[in-house]
């Protein structure tokens, strides 16, 4: 089974555009277009627990309410971001997945982006989480 970040780097380059930089004098290593960071990861503070943050425009309320996610620092958070700490072994893949191409989304130039669409059209859609039916 893979590592976190191993599927985090992988699920970032997935995507046209995207580049690995390190920032910060190395410290920090971040995926983005052009200049424009589109997700920050790492190791977490507890030990074996893996760090991302990614910009949610569209999904930041709903990924608030997660135990694990807080708002970015930095005031980054005004913009959409916010930072997961996954303990070690409870790494949601699919989740994190979503995040990334929802903060790519975001990220990438329009031109880039209707390209990207226009490629994966026929591709599946990404499942949502299905809405609670009222009784």
């Amino acid at each position: 089974m893979p590592k976190p970040l191993d599927v985090i780097r992988t699920e970032c380059m997935r995507y046209p555009g995207a580049k690995q930089a390190f920032l910060f004098d190395g410290s920090h290593e971040v995926y983005r277009i052009k200049d424009k960071v589109f997700v920050w990861l790492g190791d977490g503070e507890a030990p074996g627990s893996t760090y991302v943050s990614v910009k949610l425009k569209d999904t930041q309320s709903m990924a608030l309410q997660l135990p694990f996610v807080k708002p970015a620092s930095y005031g980054m958070a005004k913009w959409g971001w916010v930072g997961a700490e996954f303990p070690k072994g409870k790494f949601p893949e699919p989740l994190v997945r979503e995040w990334i191409y929802e903060s790519w989304r975001h990220t990438a130039p329009k031109k880039l982006l209707k390209e990207w669409e226009a490629k994966t059209a026929g591709a599946a859609p990404v499942k949502k989480p299905a809405k609670k039916q009222k009784k």
